[in-house]
């Protein structure tokens, strides 16, 4: 008899294939944290890019009218008075025109004057979502509650309100420096005489150099605490309650990613990013020193202070 010889394939025991499944894991373990900075890294890139078009249109619009954009145009602000929780136009939604979005900024109807009814126009307008005010890391909503069920857009970047008194606090006076009266709508609200935020005037005007003054800083919605972000639009309800005007802006009041309504809040890892008014975007660490038990003396106090005669320096 012939015997036949079987060949025999050798399979893998259960140890072989737990230790192969074992180093699979281990390889994801230490490729994953690189693939996340990677992502994050991108989406750095992104907001850094969203801040410098934002600097672009304010320069834009410093060069056609000699001045810096209001901050809020309010129709009803008046000479220190009441309000009467009237809404306005935020210079977010003002610059749109150098933003490449004159069509949305005619929709809206705000060169047209005071802000107007709640119509449907209005607020489809203010309805859309905008890229360039939106940070690719935020984690919050895309919508502000504004008039009562209806939304608005939201928005990732304030204005730095710059009050050189009382260490960057929101002064206790009315502010006619940053929300600028409006009685009469005859010409664009563009041609406004003010500041933006709100060194008066124009680029002239800024002693400490644009270099060492912020413009606009983050101002995302943090998970874990009910801060929300800043809209395109509208100052939601300007009032004598100076929280709701702070909300919408950056004071150093607070630390940089306290969560505080006021505060510069990012979503970027260890700190956040800031325009300045040379038009240079700077990433700011959430370590730098800040202290309001003295005079304006450090680093972030000089950054958001203007002409206080401090050079910013920081590395």
């Amino acid at each position: 008899m012939r015997t036949t010889a079987w060949n025999h394939q050798r399979a893998f025991t259960l140890v072989e294939l737990l230790v192969v499944i074992a180093i699979i894991g281990v390889l994801i373990a230490l490729l994953l944290p690189a693939v996340q900075q990677a992502r994050e890294a991108a989406r750095r890139m992104q907001c850094s890019n969203n801040l410098k078009q934002i600097g672009l249109a304010l320069h834009m619009h410093h060069d056609t009218y000699s001045e810096l954009v209001p901050g809020i145009v309010s129709g009803d602000w008046g000479n220190g008075g009441s309000v009467h929780n009237k809404d306005g136009w935020l210079w977010s939604a003002m610059i749109l025109p150098y933003m490449e979005q004159q069509s949305l900024y005619d929709l809206a109807g705000i060169g047209q004057g005071a802000w107007p009814d709640d119509t449907a126009q209005t607020l489809a307008a203010c309805k859309t979502e905008l890229g360039m005010y939106s940070c690719p890391s935020a984690t919050g909503p895309t919508q502000l509650q504004k008039f009562g069920s209806e939304e608005i857009a939201a928005s990732n970047y304030a204005a730095v309100f710059h009050h050189a008194d009382e260490k960057c606090h929101v002064g206790t006076g009315p502010f006619p420096q940053f929300v600028r009266n409006r009685p009469t709508w005859s010409t664009p609200i563009s041609t406004v005489n003010g500041s933006p935020f709100p060194v008066k005037g124009n680029f002239g005007a800024m002693t400490d150099g644009t270099s060492n003054q912020a413009a606009v800083g983050e101002k995302c919605h943090q998970l874990g605490n009910s801060t929300p972000g800043a809209t395109v639009w509208a100052a939601i309800q300007i009032s004598d309650d100076r929280g709701k005007i702070r909300n919408l802006l950056l004071t150093g009041r607070r630390p940089l990613n306290s969560g505080h309504g006021d505060a510069s809040n990012s979503n970027h890892p260890g700190g956040g990013l800031f325009l300045f008014y040379d038009g240079s975007v700077r990433f700011i660490a959430e370590t730098i020193f800040h202290d309001l038990s003295n005079e304006v003396d450090s680093p972030y106090e000089a950054m958001l202070a203007a002409n206080d005669g401090l050079v910013f320096e920081y590395e």
